[in-house]
């Protein structure tokens, strides 16, 4: 302490000021923190579309753009909000303007750029002889928007779940719509405005068949209607529904994807292959036999694509010819035809076909955005990183300066479920995943899949398994935490974890008393650089690993008691003693200006003693929120605090600075190995949004602190009036309550009135153009 006044007035109170350099930290201004979002763009795709007035467009679950199909960078299509209109999966331009439809059925319409909201009921569109038409949603109805006006036909019941199409058949648009609340059917044709009624509810033709699906598609032939299902293929004649057809259409009890007429060709796409009947000759001819399991098709004019198994086809009307257009060398995600081209979306990337030459865009980068999990292949410098993709788990591993991609076979794990998944690398190399209810272990040649069951083999629904991989030793071993249900006769679930270390390639068990064998929620722990151990066992207690033993460590000496440990993060600082940060903490709740605080950090002194002082001020009156704040100690040493758009390194000696990450609140969850330190730099996952590196600065860049500076913020006290005199007029002060809970705060000041403050400790923050200065003083009364 560099000095102390002490003063006693009328008033009898006794005012001490402690000044900054004593134990108050002083924040630095805020410096740019380089983050670099990996991710790709050109994945996952909803939709694409192109066309001579709005150019490429495609959108995924990151956003909608526009692709510049000669340099091949793209643009972000946003909100007036600045928001991201993602999924969108149908496109098309009416009267000059390009309109968008996501998967929540928003109607969008671009406008210089700017997604502008038009509907959120929009369900099937249709754009015909500059006539728009919409199917719509909530209350089905029927619209049709000219440049004279829009002319809309209610069907009268209200449901918010429906199946709509349209079709043009010689200049006569087609609807049907199939209500999943009501059962009722509507199938009508347009020659005008006004909808004429082939098939309503009153004719009830579908009620004769007890199974029959939702039309697929439908096509009319002559004065007759064929429509599909997955029962088969059915016709509507003014007499009624029948599936009677000429005895040589042999497929038309199949399960039938769509329907085409072409001339006096009918033409019927099956499950497993394409058949032609003409229906002059009643001959049946089948194009093309497969083994379907994925399909799709597109009528252009005077043809048909089809994507079958990811081979594309071509199907010429006019000659009737069938051809392989492209044979699949990926899953293809969605394609489109123009008059540009034809375009198809991979995993990965997009392929411009225009007839005679290619052009590719994307494919260089990762193959997924959605991932788990982090680790570091110590053995072979590289990151690797789990996620997912389709129902496809897979790992795609960085050595500094490209990706590869490795799918984890469907021997391995098959599920359709995005689990919150774990990979962790041993020293020698050794890949260790789990999934849901399954670990496994990948040598570099094979895979194997572990069970600590009681029958492993048994396919009995009475018991379950859920493992989670929890750490890497300062040894290279691996620490699993296995949790084991099995039921019992009185028809309750008996739960038991088991801790397991993998040494000496196989997995042991650890026996532990102190271990909580019913909480089932051991999933997070830390190695110390020290090779201490700490697994986060309960919100009362810590399990401390060392010289081959568990000893139990209370969460919290009582002051600070979290009341979860499961958003609970772990840490360690500079002298490599234990920090934890966690929200809902009960120590910490109170009323801090017009917001609740629940979290907290503390710092591990010794098995016995938490610290909850040395972060707590930062926490509490710089972050003012923090959940999922976090600690991390970077390569130089220097202990991070931080929360998605704050980050604050402690330099030492009292202070810290403060970083803003160059991407816009970036939102971080680093838990469960979801942070890795490579090369230096700190990698990060986040869920859908790809891979974050974080460039750590060189300390030795910081600004050097003159003390002197700060140390006469407060000038004196004025005699019997409790005034606060400062050194100078700042730009903004605040003075914050830490026994207790009032708040002062102004503008432009050199005098603050404190004599209603009650006893406690106080800090005063000053604003200093771009530096924050604290000062803590005490009153006593």
């Amino acid at each position: 302490m560099k000095s102390e006044h002490f003063y006693q007035g009328k008033l009898y109170f006794l005012l001490t000021i402690l000044f900054c350099c004593f134990h108050t930290p002083l924040i630095c201004s805020g410096d740019s923190l380089k983050v670099t979002r990996y991710y790709n763009e050109l994945t996952g795709f909803s939709g694409v579309y192109d066309s001579d007035l709005s150019g490429l467009v495609f959108s995924n679950s990151t956003g909608t753009y526009f692709l510049d199909k000669i340099s091949g960078e793209n643009k972000r299509i946003l909100d007036k909000s600045g928001i991201d209109v993602i999924s969108a999966y149908v496109f098309f331009e009416y009267d000059g303007i390009l309109y968008l439809n996501d998967k929540w059925n928003y109607l969008y319409k671009v406008v210089d750029g700017v997604a502008e909201l038009v509907t959120k009921s929009y369900k099937s569109h249709l754009v015909f002889n500059n006539k728009l038409y919409l199917l719509l949603d909530e209350e089905p109805r029927i619209q049709v928007q000219t440049k004279d006006g829009i002319h809309k036909y209610h069907l009268g019941e209200k449901n918010e779940s429906f199946t709509a199409s349209w079709k043009v058949y010689d200049g006569i648009v087609y609807g049907f719509l199939g209500l999943n609340w009501s059962g009722n059917t509507y199938f009508f044709k347009m020659t005008g405005d006004i909808p004429e009624y082939i098939l309503d509810p009153s004719h009830q033709y579908f009620a004769q068949f007890d199974e029959f699906d939702v039309v697929d598609d439908f096509v009319p032939v002559g004065d007759e209607y064929w429509f599909t299902s997955y029962q088969g293929l059915f016709r509507l004649t003014k007499s009624g529904i029948s599936q009677e057809f000429n005895e040589k259409m042999t497929f038309s009890k199949s399960i039938h994807n769509s329907i085409d007429l072409v001339g006096d060709k009918f033409i019927g796409y099956t499950h497993d292959n394409l058949y032609l009947y003409d229906l002059i000759k009643n001959e049946e001819l089948v194009l093309h036999k497969f083994i379907n399991t994925s399909w799709r098709f597109r009528d252009i004019d005077d043809f048909t694509l089809y994507l079958i198994d990811n081979n594309i086809y071509k199907l010429n009307k006019k000659n009737l010819e069938f051809s392989l257009l492209r044979q699949g060398e990926d899953v293809v995600s969605h394609y489109y035809l123009s008059q540009n081209g034809l375009f198809v979306a991979y995993p990965i990337s997009l392929v411009w076909y225009d007839g005679n030459n290619s052009k590719t865009f994307g494919g260089d980068g990762l193959y997924t955005n959605t991932f788990f999990s982090l680790a570091y292949d110590r053995k072979n410098d590289k990151l690797v990183a789990l996620g997912k993709t389709g129902y496809n788990y897979m790992y795609q591993i960085f050595d500094g300066s490209k990706w590869s991609k490795f799918i984890i076979p469907d021997s391995v794990v098959n599920t359709s479920y995005t689990d919150i998944s774990n990979v962790e690398i041993d020293y020698d190399g050794r890949y260790f995943f789990s999934f849901r209810s399954v670990l496994a272990v990948y040598d570099g040649i094979s895979w194997k899949k572990h069970s600590f069951l009681i029958d492993p083999k048994s396919e009995n629904p009475n018991q379950r398994e859920n493992y989670h991989i929890i750490l890497t030793d300062s040894t290279g071993c691996i620490w699993i935490n296995a949790n084991l249900a099995q039921v019992q006769a009185d028809g309750k679930w008996a739960q038991q974890n088991s801790l397991w270390k993998y040494y000496e390639n196989k997995f042991n068990h650890m026996t532990t008393s102190h271990f909580d064998r019913t909480g089932g929620r051991l999933k997070n722990g830390i190695c110390l650089p020290n090779g201490d151990i700490y697994f986060d066992v309960s919100e009362n207690y810590l399990l401390k690993y060392k010289h081959n033993e568990f000893t139990p460590v209370r969460a919290s000496d009582g002051k600070d008691t979290p009341f979860t440990n499961d958003a609970r993060r772990l840490g360690f600082n500079s002298e490599g003693e234990l920090v934890t940060t966690y929200d809902h903490v009960q120590g910490w709740r109170r009323g801090y200006g017009s917001y609740i605080l629940e979290s907290g950090v503390s710092v591990l002194k010794s098995d016995d003693v938490w610290d909850h002082s040395v972060y707590k001020e930062i926490a509490l009156k710089y972050f003012k929120t923090c959940d999922w704040m976090s600690t991390v100690t970077d390569k130089y040493g220097k202990t991070w605090l931080y929360r998605n758009d704050k980050w604050l390194r402690f330099n030492g000696n009292n202070s810290f600075k403060l970083f803003m990450p160059t991407i816009p609140a970036p939102t971080f969850r680093p838990i469960n190995n979801e942070v890795v330190q490579y090369k230096g730099d700190l990698w990060f996952v986040s869920d859908a949004k790809g891979l974050f590196k974080v460039e750590v600065p060189d300390p030795a860049t910081s600004v050097e602190f003159d003390e002197e500076k700060f140390e006469k913020v407060i000038l004196s006290i004025e005699d019997n009036s409790g005034i606060l005199r400062l050194s100078k007029k700042f730009d903004k002060y605040t003075i914050c309550g830490i026994d207790a809970n009032p708040i002062i705060s102004d503008n432009a000041k050199d005098i603050i009135n404190i004599a209603n403050l009650s006893s406690g400790t106080y800090l005063i923050i000053v604003n200093d153009g771009s530096n924050y200065i604290f000062e803590k003083f005490i009153i006593l009364r």
